[in-house]
């Protein structure tokens, strides 16, 4: 009976210490895992709270970027419209300029008319007026008067074909600023491009931070 009793007891005393060991090693594997979790949230916590940095970061840079490709809007339409501006300048001055020139083509064909009109006979010619002379007093009066006449051509002539060089020298000019206006604006719509890739490109990066931050909140409601 005593042997019995014995064995009894040995066999109560395995179980119990099987049991305490499990026990305890449960409880040991728990307490780990609790602490790693802690840990885990903490790192989490930390990586959530430089995430948030980081997104304002990029907020104000988008914010930055914003308003340069807002200024490069409004620079590309002032160019534009001087542009226009040039273009209806350039139209106006070549209006003008085939007006001189017209100007310049009548009065010039007209000042050659009475130039032969000098040297052949015709009516009313330069000659038969002179021949027609009264006496010496009148020719003298009727050379002075053609001579007056043709340098009152002449002086016509210069100020016409002077008019006409101005207005080209204006439409030149005129040209001049728009070929230079033409480049600055090609420069200003590749700045343009450039600020809008560095937008996507930033966009997109804040995109994945908040991704991520989603991400790290389900974590920390484990």
């Amino acid at each position: 009976m005593k042997r019995k009793m014995t064995i009894f007891l040995i066999i109560i005393f395995i179980f119990a210490s099987v049991f305490n060991y499990g026990y305890s090693s449960s409880l040991t594997d728990n307490k780990k895992k609790l602490e790693d979790l802690s840990i885990q949230k903490q790192q989490t916590q930390k990586k959530l709270s430089e995430n948030y940095q980081k997104q304002q970061s990029v907020k104000k840079e988008l914010l930055d970027i914003d308003k340069q490709l807002s200024e490069t809007q409004k620079e590309l339409i002032e160019n534009q419209r001087k542009l226009y501006s040039i273009e209806q300048k350039i139209s106006e001055t070549q209006k003008e300029l085939d007006i001189a020139q017209k100007r310049y083509d009548s009065r010039k064909s007209l000042y050659k008319e009475r130039i032969r009109a000098i040297y052949m006979s015709g009516d009313a010619g330069y000659i038969e007026v002179l021949l027609g002379s009264k006496n010496f007093i009148d020719f003298i009066s009727r050379l002075d008067n053609i001579k007056k006449l043709m340098a009152f051509d002449i002086r016509i002539l210069n100020e016409i074909k002077n008019t006409k060089n101005l207005i080209a020298k204006k439409e030149e000019v005129l040209k001049e600023e728009k070929n230079n206006l033409q480049y600055v604006t090609a420069q200003v719509e590749e700045r343009k491009k450039r600020i809008q890739v560095a937008m996507v490109s930033r966009s997109g990066v804040l995109r994945d931070l908040e991704r991520q931050q989603k991400n790290m909140r389900k974590i920390l409601k484990i």
